[in-house]
């Protein structure tokens, strides 16, 4: 509503996390012209859940997803139609995205755009709504929505959220798939996440001074974590790759060791530390890379440091958490 003010109040809906809006609005992309061809395409890497919403779930005859690194490396077959998802601040790596294509749709993947994550303060939201905003003047149809379970560090209690623009005639058609897909797929799992969020939400209106120290802390820890890992990454694993940020909510890298040619990046570091991470390859890399999660408990972290550096106490959860002592206090 804030991108748009001027335009109608568009339909609020709340799901069972921003993966249940992915598949819905693919879903819907695709059956409401069948006759038609989709090429779902993002710059990779990119969040697994946007091509398993392509393919991974359901197959639709006349829709496939394409990764790229290169917008010249799209080729469109015949009759067409190029629909592209944009995440910013992107999943893996915190990067600041906007469109790359001159797709007529866009999937805009807000989830991450939050005061805690990015390398601006702000989650690129000024930035953001910029190009958001041209995109609408140009006649293109955005569909963004966000989750109000990485907005409140409770990733996993499912709430995602979406402004439908139903004062947009072709999202307005396809508002029946849309709607039709969630009512039948609602899991019911949302309600007790929703219900915390609401809580927490008038709580926090009514002490706005500590809501943005909370924000402040989480944003400087997510910092200090990313930079302690890279540090100890590459002292474990020297001249290896890393292309996430400071400020991401998560770790993603290209791993350097001489086993790769036969080995997955992920099966050398449970190897190596008994620790599971996620392969690159989901994500439109290769297997030699990993990405983990940065937003999880200080205790794992700190755990995973130690491991890295081969000293069980180097590291203590003050290090990875900023706030600690006065939260405890």
């Amino acid at each position: 509503m804030y991108v748009d003010p001027e335009k109608p109040k568009p339909f609020f809906y709340t799901t069972s996390g921003s993966k249940h809006l992915i598949v819905a609005l693919v879903y819907a992309i695709a059956t409401s012209a069948p006759d038609k061809k989709f090429v779902f395409v993002e710059q990779a890497p990119f969040y697994s859940g946007h091509p398993s919403a392509v393919s991974g779930i359901f197959t639709y005859p006349n829709a496939r997803f394409l990764a790229f690194h290169d917008p010249k490396e799209i080729k469109l077959e015949p009759g067409e139609e190029l629909v592209e998802f944009v995440t910013s601040p992107n999943n893996p790596d915190g990067k600041f995205r906007k469109p790359l294509t001159e797709a007529r749709i866009l999937i805009a993947d807000f989830v991450f755009a939050s005061s805690a994550f990015g390398n601006d303060k702000m989650g690129y939201r000024d930035r953001n709504i910029e190009w958001i905003k041209k995109a609408r003047a140009a006649g293109k149809h955005v569909f963004s929505f966000n989750s109000a379970s990485k907005q409140f560090g409770k990733t996993g209690a499912r709430c995602g959220y979406i402004w439908y623009p139903l004062y947009d005639p072709y999202a307005e058609s396809l508002f029946k798939k849309f709607f039709g897909f969630i009512s039948a797929t609602t899991i019911a799992g949302g309600t007790i996440g929703l219900a915390d969020f609401l809580d927490l939400i008038k709580a926090l209106s009514n002490m706005t001074d500590t809501g943005e120290s909370l924000r402040q802390h989480a944003r400087e820890s997510l910092m200090q974590r990313h930079v302690l890992l890279e540090k100890e990454f590459l002292n474990r694993y020297p001249d290896s790759l890393i292309l996430s940020i400071p400020g991401s909510p998560t770790f993603f890298a290209k791993v350097h060791d001489k086993r790769i040619s036969t080995k997955k990046a992920s099966d050398i570091l449970l190897e190596d530390l008994n620790v599971s991470v996620n392969s690159g390859e989901t994500m439109g890399e290769s297997n030699e890379f990993i990405r983990l999660n940065l937003c999880g408990y200080s205790q794992q972290l700190t755990e995973f440091l130690n491991r890295l550096v081969g000293q069980e106490k180097k590291y203590t959860e003050h290090d990875v958490f900023v706030g600690a002592e006065a939260i405890a206090k």
